[in-house]
């Protein structure tokens, strides 16, 4: 019974492990510029490396080797100080918590160097327990850890998620509701293993506890809260599992590959007890490096040949799409009027695949350092001027009052080309979304810092359009990502102006914001650029 006891918690384990890895690639690739999630998967990196060290040290029958290997148990320290920031994130008090968080990393910080230097303050030489080859044994200091990062933190946020409920959309009321469920389950299931890691027997009225059950804390707390944080977002989820389960295989064939080199350093050390016990771990830690580096290098290689595939396709297409146009300009002069409005036709469409493909490239050199800007000084005021003209004729024609305030003459360093881009979008999309009747307002003002100096110029664009929600605002900047209501008014969009807008806008050293009271309220754009200073040049 012990053995298969063994077996089920080790299986369950090892699952549990590939499981978090593969919600920690989802959490990530879903959102890596977001912080909620940048937190959310430090939360379940720092789990897996428990979960890791855990099902490897409590199977090793040196008390020693199995001790070292249950070190990074000191993960623990960081779970709840990850997760109690990413709740104060999630429900947006991040700033009025700021000095909490502060003090649960620096708690966490000073107590992982308190252990890494006295490693038997937390835990000492491992010995027999139940039916574990070898398991845990508190050091004198290993309850702090306990109380803090297992009974404290987790309470206080707990209890602050509990409070907050009530103040909530019923929206966000739905993922609160998950992530209080997950928690609760995960803390509760998982403070199972905890009693056994100061006694050699713990029964409570009768009742052996076995760490065994804890094999379910991973899915009952990962699963609904990766859910209550991945439900409202529009990414196709079946691509990102499916990258995700590749990964995970990939780490559990190299996790399959230490166990056995594991099993064959037991198996050779009780044989030829005369060898240094230093060489088997060392030639297992060389060759998982070994597999990693390959498995990384793999999917390098992998991204290389996506970006070479687009930057190529690319260019293929622009080189036949060129000469249609030129072919088409000199024949349109030389036929009869039906025949200029196809060939009309022809070029019209002609120019909206090079503008699809210019896109294309755009998209993939975002993604890349090699941004190519012609940067000089220059007045945002004309750049605005030289399509002001365009802009108020397509407002007339579409019945919507456009107003341009833009008396101020500020000096920016940029590339006009490419702000001329992101005034363009920022236009297009405000004319686009506004119904008929409504009204656009553009200005330009200076933003002072504390002493009164300009520092900055502001490009505004307000509009009395579609609007969007809460939750929208965070996916507005993603690539290729469009709202319901931006889809129903232009169906041929495709999701990438704003996406390359923000990356243009930072690359000036500036911001893109956007703000707005919900769906039919409105949407205001707030371009920030810092103003060039006469000692730049």
């Amino acid at each position: 019974m012990s053995s298969f006891l063994l077996t089920i918690h080790n299986i369950g384990f090892i699952i549990n492990a590939v499981l978090l890895f593969f919600l920690i690639i989802i959490v990530y690739v879903k959102g890596p510029d977001k912080k909620q999630n940048q937190l959310l998967a430090l939360g379940f990196l720092s789990i897996f490396i428990w979960v890791v060290s855990h099902v490897i040290g409590v199977n090793i029958t040196d008390p020693y080797i199995s001790k070292l290997v249950l070190m990074p148990h000191v993960s623990i320290l960081f779970i709840s100080t990850f997760l109690a920031h990413f709740i104060f994130v999630f429900l947006d008090k991040e700033k009025e918590q700021r000095l909490l968080i502060l003090s649960f990393y620096t708690y966490s910080i000073y107590m992982t160097v308190v252990y890494l230097a006295f490693p038997d303050s937390l835990i000492t030489n491992s010995i027999p327990k139940l039916y574990f080859p070898n398991y845990y044994v508190a050091g004198n200091l290993h309850w702090i850890m306990s109380i803090v990062s297992n009974i404290l933190i987790p309470t206080y946020f707990l209890g602050y998620m509990a409070n907050e409920y009530r103040k909530q959309n019923d929206i966000m009321k739905n993922r609160i509701k998950y992530l209080l469920s997950g928690l609760i389950f995960g803390y509760s299931l998982g403070g199972i293993g905890i009693p056994l890691v100061f006694t050699s027997n713990p029964v409570v009225f009768g009742f052996t506890i076995d760490p065994v059950y804890s094999v379910l804390f991973i899915p009952l707390f990962s699963i609904p809260f990766a859910y209550a944080v991945l439900k409202y977002e529009l990414v196709n989820i079946k691509i990102i599992a499916k990258q995700a389960f590749v990964y995970a295989l990939l780490v559990t064939i190299v996790g399959s590959a230490v166990a056995i080199l594991q099993y064959m350093d037991d198996t050779i050390r009780t044989t030829y007890p005369a060898l240094p016990a230093w060489i088997f771990p060392l030639g297992s830690s060389l060759t998982a490096v070994t597999i990693g580096f390959f498995v990384w290098k793999k999917l390098r290689e992998v991204d290389i040949l996506k970006d070479e595939f687009i930057t190529v396709m690319t260019h293929k297409f622009r080189t036949p799409l060129t000469q249609i146009r030129w072919a088409t300009e000199s024949f349109s002069t030389q036929t009869k009027e039906n025949d200029s409005i196809r060939v009309d036709a022809i070029q019209k469409a002609n120019i909206k695949l090079i503008e699809l493909t210019d896109l294309l490239v755009q998209v993939s050199d975002a993604d890349t350092i090699n941004f190519n800007y012609n940067m000089r000084p220059n007045g945002i005021k004309g750049v605005i001027e030289n399509m002001k003209i365009e802009y108020l004729h397509r407002a007339q024609i579409k019945d919507i009052v456009l107003f341009f305030d833009i008396t101020l003459d500020a000096v920016i360093f940029m590339d006009i080309g490419r702000i001329q881009f992101v005034i363009q979008t920022l236009l297009d999309n405000a004319i686009a979304y506004t119904p008929t009747g409504g009204a656009v307002k553009v200005e330009l003002k200076e933003e002072l810092d504390k002493n009164g100096i300009a520092k900055n110029v502001l490009l505004i664009v307000n509009d009395s359009g579609i609007g969007f929600t809460p939750e929208e605002l965070d996916r507005l900047f993603k690539k290729f990502w469009r709202s319901a209501g931006a889809f129903k008014i232009d169906t041929e969009g495709m999701g990438i102006g704003l996406f390359l807008a923000k990356r243009i806008v930072e690359h000036h050293k500036g911001s893109l914001s956007a703000q707005s009271e919900g769906l039919g309220k409105g949407t205001s754009f707030i371009m920030r650029l810092p103003i060039y200073e006469e000692k730049n040049k």
